[in-house]
């Protein structure tokens, strides 16, 4: 999807992937959102570190083999969202707009 969402920036279309890093409810409510770290970590890393864009995408397709994956996202429908903006970008820079929510490890990217 966000292939194909990519040549609408040549058309001065902003797109914005709204979704959440963590989405692991009973953690986050239940006072144990430190938990994920290693996946915030990976993630962060991920998405903004130096890798090109090939090697980001790598990584992003294969997200369930971070460390903590399926524990931050049990479910992957509130991760998604970031692939699809990833994918529609055409450099693959993100930046970390916030990252932590209720004083706890969670993160944003823009």
């Amino acid at each position: 999807i966000g292939k194909a969402l990519r040549t609408l920036s040549s058309q001065n279309v902003l797109i914005i992937g709204s979704g959440f890093a963590t989405h692991n409810l009973s953690a986050i409510f239940g006072g144990k959102n430190k938990s994920v770290i290693p996946w915030i970590n990976w993630l962060k890393s991920a998405v903004t570190g130096n890798a090109d864009y090939t090697e980001k995408e790598k990584q992003l397709i294969n997200w369930t083999e971070a460390p903590g994956a399926r524990h931050a996202h049990p479910r992957e429908e509130h991760l998604l969202p970031l692939h699809v903006a990833f994918a529609a970008s055409t450099s693959g820079n993100a930046e970390v707009i916030n990252d932590t929510l209720f004083d706890d490890a969670a993160v944003s990217f823009l």
